[in-house]
């Protein structure tokens, strides 16, 4: 396919290559710290891992390419049913099925199946990657669903709003706190957490919802370093030195790497014996929380309020 397979806006080889390159390469400069960089834990040096940033930028390349060219793929497809029903059916012309990969990965029939393959790849993650690669990948979906959050701000009601990670702050300290001082279990803080940001957001909300512009980021930017000066300086926090040995997730009390691992690794042969599994359950939790929020900002952007947080930008 050449820069003049189509007209207009259509699929263009170069620049879409160009684009695929930048983007390997800005997320080469984005993941090179948590990739190329590991602590030794036996000395505290550094290891360098070098050989692993061309595989991101390889994977980076080709995953862009792809996605372009599907995104190309399905503006043609609907560009031409648009053109077909407008012009009307030919004279004994039949509407045959799919013929090519692309029809059928973009094809809403299989839509379902294909997202339960990457869901399924997904899962399998904790069970074949190392420990530090499951920490980044759970590093990661965090800030994914930060980011989804943010976009729903930024993005859509296009309101610029520079304090947001602060309510992050403010649901993560709330687990903590109530874990350390009353002992208090994670899925009865994660209400509670987002309970106390929300509460935090609308004592926030209702002075500055009158402010636009650079007056509303000033406001935001300044609640975010009030928290971050508060949480760093209060003797309840401990400082800068934060709160320790909080307990992680888990399984309705039941120590996975105790009662489930064994059994496991009886079953299957080929799994890690070094598998963390209460590790796993904080990354199915986390990749959980990202795929309910991806749902609901899908639905919130496609509905009535969406459409008003559009017109508001």
């Amino acid at each position: 396919m050449s820069d003049n397979t189509h007209n207009g806006e259509g699929f263009h080889l170069g620049r879409e290559l160009k684009a695929s390159l930048l983007a390997a390469l800005w997320l080469v400069l984005l993941t090179c710290p948590l990739v190329a960089f590991q602590i030794n834990a036996a000395d505290g040096g550094l290891i360098y891992r070098w050989p692993l940033l061309i595989y991101v930028a390889a994977g980076g390349f080709v995953l862009s390419g792809l996605w372009r060219f599907l995104l190309a793929r399905r503006d043609m497809i609907r560009q031409s049913k648009a053109q077909a029903e407008f012009d009307g059916p030919a004279p004994g012309a039949k509407r045959g099925p799919a013929t090519t990969w692309v029809d059928v990965v973009l094809s809403s029939r299989y839509r379902a199946q294909g997202l339960a393959v990457v869901l399924l790849a997904l899962i399998s993650i904790p069970f074949w990657a190392s420990p530090y690669t499951v920490n980044i990948m759970i590093t990661a979906f965090i800030y994914i669903a930060l980011g989804l959050g943010l976009n729903i701000v930024v993005g859509v009601s296009g309101l610029l709003n520079l304090g947001y990670v602060a309510f992050y702050a403010i649901g993560a300290y709330t687990y903590a706190l109530l874990n350390h001082y009353f002992g208090l279990g994670f899925w009865i803080c994660l209400p509670l957490g987002a309970l106390t940001a929300t509460i935090l957001g609308l004592v926030l909300g209702f002075p500055v919802l009158r402010l636009r512009g650079d007056y509303l980021a000033i406001v935001t930017l300044g609640f975010g370093e009030i928290v971050r000066l508060v949480l760093t300086n209060m003797d309840v926090t401990r400082g800068p030195q934060g709160i320790r040995n909080i307990k992680p997730p888990s399984f309705f009390g039941i120590d996975l790497n105790a009662s489930v691992k064994p059994v496991l690794l009886k079953i299957s042969p080929f799994m890690d014996p070094n598998l963390d599994l209460n590790k796993a359950l904080i990354f199915f939790i986390i990749l959980a929380v990202v795929i309910i929020t991806i749902m609901a900002v899908f639905r919130l952007e496609n509905s009535r309020l969406g459409r008003a947080w559009l017109a508001l930008r």
